[in-house]
C-alpha cells in the first residue's frame, strides 16, 4: 500500500491536484488471501494501511488504489464485505469499513512512518509475498508465465 500510495500521490500532484496520504489501522485479515500462512502470521493486529487522498471540489476525497481490479478478482471477489467498482472521482473509495480499526488522518508526507525500521518486511519477505501474488494471479486469472497484461 505504501508504494501504490506514493506513486498515486506523485501522479496526482504532478497533474496539479493537491494530494495526501491517508493513514489508518486495519485488521490484518485483509492480508490473509495475499500471503502464505507463515508470512501472514507475522502481520501485526492491527496493521498500518496507507492510501491516497486528493482535493477535489473543495474537499478531500479518498482514492485508495491498493486493491486494483486484478487483485480483487484473484483474491477477494465473492468474499464478504468486498466489492470493486471503478473510482468515480466523486465518492470516497477505500477498503471496506468492515476491516477498519481506526482512521489516523491525512498527512502531506509519510516520511516518519518510513523512517521506522521494518520489523519483518525484509527483502526476502517481500520477494516471497510477490512470488505468491504473481503465481496466484496467473493461476486464478488463467494467465501463462511471462504473459504481458
Amino acid at each position: 500500500c505504501f508504494n501504490k500510495a506514493n506513486l498515486q500521490i506523485a501522479l496526482l500532484r504532478k497533474s496539479g491536484l493537491p494530494a495526501g496520504y491517508g493513514v489508518s489501522l486495519i485488521h490484518r485479515e485483509v492480508f490473509q488471501p495475499l500471503l502464505p500462512e507463515d508470512l501472514f502470521q507475522l502481520v501485526s493486529e492491527p496493521t498500518v494501511h496507507v492510501y491516497a487522498f486528493c482535493y477535489l471540489d473543495s474537499r478531500w476525497v479518498a482514492c485508495d488504489a491498493t486493491i486494483d481490479a486484478e487483485l480483487y478478482i484473484a483474491f477477494y471477489q465473492g468474499k464478504p464485505d468486498w466489492d470493486y467498482s471503478p473510482w468515480d472521482g466523486v465518492a470516497d473509495y477505500r477498503l471496506s469499513r468492515a476491516y477498519l480499526v481506526e482512521e489516523q488522518g491525512i498527512y502531506s508526507s509519510i516520511d516518519l512512518f518510513l523512517l521506522q525500521p521494518p520489523r519483518f518486511w525484509t527483502d526476502e519477505f517481500l520477494s516471497r509475498a510477490n512470488c505468491f501474488l504473481e503465481e496466484n494471479i496467473r493461476r486464478k486469472l488463467g494467465r501463462q508465465e511471462g504473459e504481458v497484461t
